[in-house]
């Protein structure tokens, strides 16, 4: 055989082998990128109520659009996923989010331990429960992103990750003690 013969053979060999790998790869399924199109739609209304009836509007509005440029890049392109710059950008909107969440917890306690009439409600802590929701959904599509072979350090950040979302889910408990229904719920006593 000759060298020609030879290289063809292993090129058409290494096309074979990387179309079967790709065929071979998971495929996104339309449920995950409907809830992603739902949770990216969600943020769209959300922003729009903001900039419409609230005057504090850019404490919330960037962090639903970030959210909305998350998700509906998911909801568009599942494979986006992979690309550097969306896991540089989940990153850093798990590690700002956390601490943005995390401070907004811990102010609007403080407040809330102060004097308000029985008719006012801390707008402020209904909208912890949305970003708390924010940030867990970019925690499952990071983690689901993730390739399960990457070592110690990614078994380190899946921890993190799965740290901060079942942290996602007492906050958001926190946030339903600040509507107006919420006086029955037994851990609301607790928290305020």
């Amino acid at each position: 055989m000759s060298d020609k013969k030879v290289k063809k053979q292993q090129q058409s060999h290494g096309s074979q082998h990387a179309a079967a790998k790709t065929a071979a790869e998971p495929t996104h399924g339309f449920i995950w990128r409907f809830l992603n199109a739902a949770f990216a739609s969600l943020m769209v209304v959300r922003s729009v109520h903001h900039i419409q009836t609230d005057a504090d509007w850019w404490l919330w509005v960037p962090a639903y659009v970030l959210g909305f440029l998350m998700t509906a890049s998911v909801a568009l392109s599942p494979r986006c996923t992979s690309c550097s710059l969306w896991r540089y950008t989940t990153s850093l909107i798990i590690v700002l989010g956390t601490l943005y969440l995390v401070f907004n917890v811990w102010v609007v306690r403080d407040v809330a331990r102060g004097y308000f009439p029985a008719e006012d409600r801390l707008e402020e802590g209904k909208e912890i429960a949305v970003l708390a929701g924010l940030l867990g959904w970019a925690v499952l599509n990071r983690m689901k992103a993730q390739s399960a072979s990457g070592g110690i350090l990614s078994a380190i950040r899946t921890l993190f990750l799965f740290a901060v979302l079942l942290a996602c889910l007492p906050i958001a408990a926190y946030s339903l003690c600040f509507y107006s229904d919420a006086e029955h719920l037994p851990h609301c006593k607790h928290f305020l």
